[in-house]
């Protein structure tokens, strides 16, 4: 089975978990989440963030122990070691299909937000051109240049994000979060599997380790950059119910959006604070794409022994690009969304975790 190639030859400090991770994760759903786990939890809905973000840390730290175990692999190289050759190849397919389909779904996410907010009168296929090629070259580079890329992009996602939720603190009404418990444990329980299921990218930790230069030191980065990623989905969810209303974030395509529109500061320059918004939008969406480009082509030339990169890189850019074209409407796209989050629960969580209880079961170590 084919290495992962890098252009570039130094290795990374552990730290930049932190940072890749975050800036790998953050997409569109950061923005659109709330609505499906207020649907799930009504003003519980903070409550599921809190419980969630205790599961997903735990799990977290269970993927950086397989990772530690291997130091100098990536999942798809041990996994032959560990599952055997032919099961592993079944397993390389299918996180193939995933990222597959989180592509599309990625990109008419993006179309979809064209349409509402930037270039209405644009042909669609012209933004998802630019973003298309822009992100096959980036993945062109290799996963490290990539990730000092994403460290370029934290200041952009970051900073704006901090800048919203300072604006809206003020007026957030307690009483929408009130009262807390009214419809029991049981929507919080399936609320905060939701928070969790949202987390795609996280499977970056087990490709990442052959790239650091000491993978057990990158627990604490790891569980650092989750607790800042749900600080950020927790910002965004109390924001939107605090600001509208569970009823009208319910009704909302864009939650995150509706929130920043009733912000208002008497005598302040500004009176419009969508702009806030779109720098971190923009960026976190585009650097998640590069990521699930890069997963894609190289998994595909590490499992069929490729060497064309090149070629690949921008056939699963245009493919991916196509396949999104094959969403009739928005509403059938936000269904396949909302279970998308089942198939993340099995590929991010369960398959790399039974796969730690086997390798450690049947002593398999790098």
């Amino acid at each position: 089975m084919h290495n992962f190639k890098n252009t570039i030859p130094d290795k990374l400090d552990p730290r930049v978990m932190t940072v890749a991770l975050f800036v790998g994760i953050v997409e569109f759903e950061l923005f659109t989440m709330s609505k499906g786990v207020v649907k799930t939890a009504g003003s519980d809905a903070w409550i599921c963030v809190v419980l969630g973000g205790v599961i997903a840390i735990f799990l977290a730290y269970l993927l950086v122990k397989l990772a530690a175990r291997f130091p100098n692999e990536n999942f798809f190289q041990y996994n032959r070691r560990v599952w055997g050759k032919y099961i592993a190849f079944v397993i390389a397919i299918a996180y193939l299909i995933y990222w597959f389909t989180y592509l599309v779904l990625l990109w008419e996410d993006v179309n979809e937000a064209n349409k509402l907010f930037f270039l209405r009168e644009t042909p669609s296929i012209v933004p998802l051109a630019f973003f298309g090629i822009a992100a096959a070259l980036s993945a062109l580079y290799g996963l490290t240049a990539l990730i000092r890329f994403f460290q370029i992009s934290f200041p952009f996602i970051i900073i704006p994000l901090t800048i919203i939720f300072a604006l809206s603190i003020a007026k957030i009404e307690i009483t929408s979060f009130l009262p807390i418990l009214s419809n029991g444990i049981t929507p919080v329980l399936k609320g905060s599997f939701n928070i969790v299921g949202a987390l795609q990218g996280l499977e970056l930790i087990l490709f990442l380790g052959p790239f650091l230069n000491d993978v057990t030191r990158s627990v604490k980065p790891v569980l650092l950059s989750i607790g800042v990623l749900l600080t950020t989905v927790m910002f965004q969810l109390t924001a939107a119910v605090g600001l509208l209303g569970v009823e009208s974030v319910n009704l909302s395509i864009y939650p995150g959006v509706d929130s920043i529109t009733v912000i208002e500061l008497p005598g302040f320059p500004v009176q419009r604070f969508e702009l806030f918004l779109t720098f971190p939008w923009i960026f976190g969406v585009f650097t998640t794409i590069c990521l699930m480009v890069y997963l894609s082509s190289y998994g595909i030339m590490q499992i069929f022994n490729l060497k064309r990169k090149r070629l690949v890189c921008f056939l699963v850019s245009a493919l991916t690009i196509a396949a999104s074209y094959l969403f009739p409407n928005t509403a059938v796209e936000q269904e396949v969304r909302n279970s998308f989050i089942y198939a993340t629960l099995l590929f991010v969580y369960a398959i790399p975790i039974l796969t730690l209880v086997a390798a450690t079961i049947r002593s398999k170590r790098g």
